[in-house]
């Protein structure tokens, strides 16, 4: 099935500060396309791309010097155009019930042409950013794919998902261009035994590089975990999460930590009452670190998280 289509679509927009009125009136023509190709009900190839128009947010057209955080300052633009979004996304999807095996995946691809970017300006420890239509397209492509196979007595999954974008923006008059890839995979196992207990356990990685003007950094966490739950003397359910976590960084220590939730409920079968005792971060564990790019920074953060606590909660449904 392709079904191709035209957009037509007006936009108006005007500015009103310090006693003076700018704007634009724009009208365009924007290109669209599906397509569909069905192997059978369960079993498809799915492709879409179409042409957008971005208008900035109205904050970006604010006149004078705006505080975004304790070092960051923030200086409006009165000049700023759309930009113009070109996206293609192509999905796979086979759900085959006789053998218990599913596959999806899906590739997204856009190009951002006149695209909103920054200026960024330093003075010592402080930055002015200041929004700009930058000539560079700026540029997206992410994937994601996930397969599950299922036996009598257990279950198979494994799960990624990756990202790669490039982005430009001007810092102190100079071009730069920044490119940020992250990638992210997750394998679980899980199984059923004497159909009270409940075993899922797995690895995870995720991976981050960012490359920019004269700068590079690497992030990596890698995490096994497991979930087990566990029904006994028909009213009793008992639960318990567990993760672990080796943090990797180039310019920092590798940090590793652990987390450990457990809870013990009690319901009587067709009871509207139930009874729970949960146990959050039962290693004490007291922070996590974690890192971000943007197009100007890199930054590390420490999150510190409540120590070791209990609930006790009631619950009845009406």
């Amino acid at each position: 099935v392709l079904t191709p289509s035209l957009n037509l679509h007006r936009y108006k927009i005007n500015a009103d500060q310090n006693n003076a009125s700018e704007g634009f009136d724009k009208t365009l023509l924007l290109p669209a396309l599906s397509a569909q190709y069905r192997f059978r009900s369960s079993h498809s190839l799915n492709l879409t791309y179409n042409v957008a128009a971005q208008f900035t947010d109205v904050q970006n057209y604010a006149e004078g010097l705006m505080v975004r955080s304790y070092n960051s300052l923030f200086r409006g633009n009165t000049n700023l155009m759309n930009s113009l979004y070109h996206t293609v996304n192509l999905n796979y999807f086979n759900f085959n019930m006789y053998n218990f095996f599913n596959i999806y995946g899906g590739v997204t691809y856009a190009k951002r042409l006149n695209d909103v970017t920054n200026i960024v300006e330093f003075n010592n420890l402080e930055r002015v950013n200041t929004p700009t239509n930058i000539n560079t397209a700026n540029e997206l492509m992410s994937g994601n794919a996930s397969m599950e196979k299922r036996f009598d007595d257990f279950r198979v999954s494994l799960t990624g998902n990756w990202s790669r974008s490039i982005s430009n923006n001007i810092i102190e008059s100079t071009a730069n261009e920044n490119v940020n890839f992250t990638q992210s995979y997750r394998t679980t196992i899980g199984t059923t035994l004497f159909k009270k207990l409940y075993l899922d356990f797995g690895y995870s990685v995720s991976l981050s590089n960012y490359e920019g003007r004269n700068t590079s950094s690497r992030f990596e966490n890698h995490q096994p975990f497991a979930n087990l739950e566990i029904g006994f003397l028909k009213s009793f359910t008992f639960e318990v999460d567990y993760e672990y976590n080796s943090y990797v960084s180039q310019t920092r220590p590798t940090q590793q930590f652990d987390l450990l939730d457990a809870e013990l409920r009690f319901r009587k079968e067709g009871s509207p009452w139930e009874f729970k005792v949960e146990g959050m971060n039962l290693m004490n564990t007291t922070g996590i670190r974690r890192d971000s790019f943007t197009d100007s920074l890199i930054s590390t953060y420490e999150y510190f998280i409540q120590k070791r606590y209990w609930l006790f909660s009631v619950m009845y449904d009406l």
